[in-house]
């Protein structure tokens, strides 16, 4: 960790009596905006596939809504960045046993 990150890391937690000046501190980057994402996936067999699917990642934390399409196994995703990454997402699918074909 370097100097500056850790006197940041050391005045987000209070600082025990260690302050910044205001010339020292650094600009937070603005928040992100909401992002959205569309793939096919393979492994739909059915209806059921496609609503567990979505029913699994809602309830993500940073995941806003999700509509998941059988037969074709298009799947839309809308999700906040600053509380989940797209990383993360794709893992998710795969963990639930779905292939993104296309992304």
């Amino acid at each position: 960790m370097d100097r500056r990150n850790f006197f940041m890391a050391v005045a987000a937690t209070g600082g025990a009596g260690l302050a910044l000046h205001e010339s020292q501190a650094v600009s937070q980057k603005p928040p992100l905006e909401n992002a959205s994402v569309a793939w096919t996936v393979s492994g739909f067999s059915c209806i059921t596939c496609a609503v567990g699917l979505e029913t699994l990642l809602k309830a993500q934390k940073g995941i806003l809504a999700v509509k998941a399409h059988y037969p074709s196994g298009r799947v839309e995703i809308a999700f906040d960045p600053n509380a989940i990454a797209l990383s993360k997402i794709r893992g998710l699918v795969d963990e639930l046993g779905f292939r993104i074909e296309d992304a």
